[in-house]
């Protein structure tokens, strides 16, 4: 397997980055090698940010937030280096910190440059990449809106996702310095896609990008344990 003890899975909402993070740590772990996994909002994720109850709060303090969150990354990098254990974190790079921060109001500069400050953190991880894409972000954004409102009427909550997500993202500066509501929401994550590429070609170490993972998992799958140079006891 590459030489690494960090794999960082990135994409927008509801690309797969959870499915690929669990479908990946069973692959690494039947190798005999030891792998820990931190999706978006679980309580252990060594990147805490808070609950997701709290995202209107979390996304408008994005920038305040900086040396928090960089002390943090440089906490789990000091205990990573000290075990041999690969480590998968979900959402954690991009989407809570750099698609935050743009969606509070912030260039795209700010964006790519405070991503860099974190890569110079993670450096000496010797981290990798898995970006999942999706062709047509509209197509997802419909997808998105159907799976978690699904999710949010059988947790037995009130309303829907779809006005609670509204709320929260039409309160934030890009809406509003564009005199904008939550229904241009298609709209942002078109721009924010863009930023994501740029982030992903300024990447120093290796990556892989992979386009519409969820079409078939067990070819995606395959194309990630590929790149990662896994090979599993008896295949």
């Amino acid at each position: 397997m590459i030489d690494t003890k960090l794999i960082l899975i990135e994409g927008v909402p509801c690309s797969g980055k959870s499915t690929t993070a669990k479908k990946l740590m069973s692959v690494i772990s039947a190798c005999g090698i030891q792998c820990d996994c931190f999706l978006e909002w679980a309580d252990n994720n060594p990147i805490f940010i808070g609950k997701m109850e709290d995202l209107s709060e979390i996304i408008s303090t994005t920038k305040s937030r900086e040396q928090n969150v960089l002390q943090q990354w440089k906490n789990f990098v000091r205990r990573a280096k000290q075990q041999e254990v690969v480590n998968i974190i979900e959402s954690r790079f991009w989407q809570t910190d750099a698609m935050y921060l743009f969606l509070s109001g912030h260039s795209e500069f700010e964006v790519l440059e405070r991503n860099q400050r974190i890569i110079s953190v993670l450096a000496e991880l010797n981290p990798v990449l898995i970006y999942l894409a999706p062709k047509d972000i509209e197509q997802l954004h419909v997808q998105i809106i159907k799976r978690k409102n699904k999710k949010w009427r059988e947790s037995g909550r009130e309303g829907s996702w779809e006005e609670w997500g509204n709320r929260v993202y039409e309160r934030q500066k890009w809406f509003t310095s564009r005199l904008l509501d939550s229904k241009a929401m298609a709209m942002f994550f078109r721009e924010w896609a863009s930023i994501a590429d740029m982030l992903y070609e300024s990447f120093p170490f290796q990556k892989i990008k992979v386009q519409d993972p969820h079409t078939d998992w067990e070819h995606t799958i395959g194309d990630i344990q590929d790149y990662l140079e896994i090979e599993i006891s008896g295949e």
